[in-house]
């Protein structure tokens, strides 16, 4: 095989759910290739799409969230964002997760672009929105267990 010529699709011989869990769900997959018969079982979590927000305030100020992450054990400076709930557009998700995270409410959503970001173990992709216009005068609404801090910083504060 040279380097150019794309590899094999493997085919799924079946695949079974494990665990259901409060926000994805644990699959275990068979999967045969179609050229050497090689079987293997490969593990996947399945969810939503979900968003991070790029959200700027009118004096070019890049909207950050600081919340404790389990699965780290740690703080984490991060962009708003959530899960999309099933039939909803990646922009108003974005909006929606600035507001109920951090107060800001935008003037507008633009798509940027979406990406797989672990395809090796999930199926769902990431969604870049770029909001513009954040003012905090919005209402929060955190889930039942976030705790979240807030800061509008300068772009050399953040890169």
């Amino acid at each position: 095989m040279d380097i150019m010529t794309p590899p094999e699709r493997w085919e799924t011989v079946n695949e079974k759910l494990l665990q259901p869990c409060h926000i994805f769900d644990l699959f275990k997959r068979r999967c045969k290739h179609p050229k050497n018969n090689k079987e293997g079982d490969f593990y996947l979590l399945k969810t939503n799409d979900w968003v991070q927000c790029l959200a700027l305030t009118p004096d070019d100020r890049l909207i950050v969230v600081q919340q404790y992450r389990f699965g780290v054990d740690d703080l984490c400076w991060e962009f708003a964002g959530g899960i999309i709930h099933p039939g909803e557009d990646p922009a108003h998700t974005a909006l929606r997760e600035l507001e109920e995270e951090t107060g800001y409410k935008g003037e507008r959503a633009i798509y940027l672009n979406g990406c797989y970001t672990e395809p090796a173990i999930l199926n769902n992709q990431c969604h870049f929105i770029l909001i513009e216009g954040c003012v905090p005068n919005g209402t929060l609404n955190w889930d039942e267990n976030e705790e979240i801090a807030v800061a509008a910083l300068k772009w050399d504060e953040v890169l």
